[in-house]
């Protein structure tokens, strides 16, 4: 009989992995390609049944339009392994997968499933959600409004004038059932390389109110104590250092050691994007989207997996009905990480792991 253990994983971004850790790059793809191999040894052991990736295996589209599979085709042959070993994947469109903004897709095969926004799978009598989790950003739909916004106001070029003309100046709202704050004008700061940051770039200022106004809010529907006493300890102090050292925005905040040569600034600029996407208002989105998705799917769920943060989390709580639900986040591969998710037994394990740690036996 087939296992029905499901190994998750997302945010690879294989082509930023040459920039994060341009010593350790090839050492890094190689331990990635031995992790497909590994899979595919546990399918073939009956150990593994489904591998999921929750979206942003890589970039695209490539903005150098180089092709893809030549650079990748190791990988691509890792992936065939894992099918050829009889287990069954899956892939849940990101925001880097071409952008499928609006449109559903759901390809199934005996071997590979593809979903957006969504996929399912199954496991121990139960079964999960698990989409990348971005039409739930407020601050990345921002960021795609100012994109459009340059787009309408840019003059014509060299092949013509502009695709897309202005209808309107109202705001992107935040989609419905995110259950987020609005959006906010936070500038395409750290959607740029870190290490070009302007000093006198005006976003800054902008994405530190922004950051103050999520430390503000109320998020005990989605926190305990207890479990979540560093967390919310962690939050306390960063809102406190934010209001009385502003020009020390990133003092205290734990930071990836591939920037330890970033100027200050660039690590200033790390550190709120960190607190603001390891926060936990994506608990509550995901508390919001699961009712939907059962509404919609109309069958039980026993939780949701997303990615898209980079940031690796889980939480648990009760329905109406008493029954446990749960949020895991599969965090990312960027930089020394190397997380993944276990699905078994009817739930979800997320594991935080550097691409360095022994992967785990099952």
């Amino acid at each position: 009989m087939p296992s029905e253990r499901v190994i998750v994983i997302s945010d690879v971004h294989l082509d930023q992995w040459q920039d994060d850790l341009p010593n350790e790059y090839e050492a890094k793809r190689q331990t990635f390609l031995d992790f497909l191999d590994w899979v595919a040894q546990m399918g073939s052991d009956g150990k593994v049944g489904r591998f999921v990736i929750v979206g942003d295996l890589i970039n695209v589209p490539q903005k150098d339009r180089a092709p893809l599979l030549p650079t990748y085709d190791d990988v691509y042959a890792g992936l065939k392994g894992i099918i050829a070993a009889g287990v069954k994947f899956g892939y849940a469109i990101g925001n880097h997968d071409a952008g499928l903004v609006g449109l559903s897709l759901d390809l199934q095969q005996p071997e590979i499933c593809v979903g957006y926004p969504y996929l399912l799978v199954n496991s121990g009598g139960s079964q999960f959600a698990v989409e990348h989790g971005h039409l739930y950003d407020p601050w990345l739909w921002d960021y795609v409004r100012q994109l459009g916004a340059a787009m309408w106001t840019s003059s014509a070029g060299p092949h013509g004038a502009p695709v897309l003309k202005m209808v309107g100046a109202a705001p992107v709202q935040t989609p419905s059932g995110a259950a987020l704050d609005s959006a906010f004008e936070v500038g395409e700061l750290w959607q740029t390389s870190l290490r070009e940051a302007d000093p006198s770039d005006t976003a800054l200022a902008g994405l530190r109110d922004v950051l103050l106004k999520d430390l503000e809010d109320d998020y005990s529907d989605v926190t305990d104590c207890e479990a979540d006493g560093q967390m919310l300890a962690d939050r306390d102090a960063l809102r406190a250092q934010l209001e009385g050292s502003p020009s020390d925005i990133a003092g205290g905040l734990s930071l990836a050691p591939s920037l330890a040569g970033a100027r200050p600034l660039a690590l200033s600029i790390e550190g709120l994007v960190a607190a603001c996407y390891s926060g936990p208002h994506w608990r509550r989105a995901a508390r919001h989207r699961l009712p939907e998705l059962i509404q919609e799917v109309g069958a039980p769920l026993a939780g949701i997996i997303m990615g898209h943060t980079h940031y690796a989390d889980q939480f648990t709580w009760l329905d109406d009905a008493g029954q446990t639900q749960w949020y895991v986040n599969s965090g990312s591969w960027r930089r020394e990480s190397a997380d993944l998710v276990i699905v078994e037994g009817g739930a979800a394990q997320g594991l935080k792991r550097n691409w360095k740690d022994a992967l785990p036996l099952l």
